[in-house]
């Protein structure tokens, strides 16, 4: 599983497999199996690529940062961001009641 998160607004996607592409010396772009060699990756929809950050192509397209995880680094995120919904509930809660209460 990879995260792939854009640079310009931190927003995050996790993905189970990437399309890893590299520019050769004639300028074609193609798919390539090593991540460490990449300078991008394509979307989902394979029209829109994508920069990886640092790679030669960070003026060229949206940059993105990638991070391989496992199913279990994937599963602690997903908990990590329900509590924390949970925990903003909660407080929005106890202040809708506290402004009630204050009538």
């Amino acid at each position: 599983m990879y995260k792939v998160t854009k640079v310009s607004d931190n927003t995050s996607t996790v993905r189970n497999e990437i399309k890893i592409i590299k520019e050769q010396e004639n300028g074609a772009v193609v798919l390539i199996k090593e991540l460490e060699e990449a300078q991008g990756i394509i979307a989902p929809d394979n029209e829109t690529i994508y920069a990886i950050q640092g790679r030669g192509w960070d003026n060229k397209y949206e940059v993105v940062t990638i991070e391989e995880i496992t199913t279990e680094d994937y599963l602690i995120q997903i908990s990590n961001q329900l509590n924390e919904t949970t925990e903003n509930q909660l407080t929005m809660m106890e202040a809708i009641a506290d402004l009630y209460e204050s009538r």
